[in-house]
């Protein structure tokens, strides 16, 4: 099975250009070192965008679930970079309730290595988990990225959150409501945890 109505998703030049190609991004210039050396370039993400459409969004998917705000689809599959090279891609789709078209995705090229109720989340600004997430390793003080914004008639207005490890690797995309997040304050420090057992 394939992500629904792939020919219509949307990706979205922000999430490309201005976060995963950018190499001066808090959060997205671990992976932008990766994609600039497999020869992908912010001021050509059009290649990029182009890669996912013919190459990922044509392949089967790894993965499928539910949330509160639609339906989650999790694509694991080469593709081949401007450089020539093959690399393995996780990229997350998601589509909403009352909606057809997959937004934009969540790319994580594989490599070993209070206040929001009322108002919205911007795009890729770090936000702070405030509990624990059961059948995870995510915990309340973890940090994350808004990568999505989710909005359904009669719903609060829902997230999806990228976590790191401490090194800028990818370890979760998780789609949650507002009041599970807040924003990060002066008060905050960061600390470091090792991860358990999910």
């Amino acid at each position: 099975m394939r992500v629904p109505n792939a020919d219509t998703a949307v990706i979205a030049p922000e999430k490309l250009r201005d976060c995963l190609l950018d190499l001066s991004h808090r959060r997205g210039a671990s992976k932008a070192r990766l994609l600039l050396s497999m020869g992908y370039r912010q001021d050509t993400w059009q290649r990029m965008a182009s890669d996912l459409r013919q190459q990922h969004l044509a392949t089967d998917l790894a993965t499928e679930s539910d949330n509160e705000y639609g339906k989650r689809y999790e694509i694991i599959a080469p593709i081949t970079t401007p450089c020539g090279r093959s690399v393995i891609f996780c990229s997350v789709w998601q589509i909403d309730r009352g909606t057809d078209i997959p937004p934009a995705p969540y790319n994580v090229p594989e490599v070993t290595a209070m206040a929001l109720a009322a108002m919205a989340l911007e795009l890729f600004t770090d936000v702070v988990l405030t509990a624990d997430l059961p059948g995870t390793d995510l915990r309340a003080g973890d940090v994350g990225t808004v990568v999505e914004r989710h909005v359904v008639a009669g719903k609060e207005d829902g997230y999806s959150v990228e976590f790191f490890d401490m090194t800028g690797a990818t370890v979760a995309v998780r789609t949650l409501r507002a009041n599970q997040l807040r924003v990060p304050t002066g008060r905050d420090r960061p600390a470091g945890r090792p991860a358990t057992a999910a």
